[in-house]
């Protein structure tokens, strides 16, 4: 259960970093 704990906070975290610059992203692939 902590894993999920540690997960949740981390999914945001990447999602953040994604919806701030989803062109790195796509410039990166």
């Amino acid at each position: 259960m902590e894993l999920n704990l540690n997960l949740r906070p981390a999914l945001v975290f990447l999602g953040k970093l994604i919806s701030s610059r989803p062109s790195s992203c796509a410039d990166e692939d």
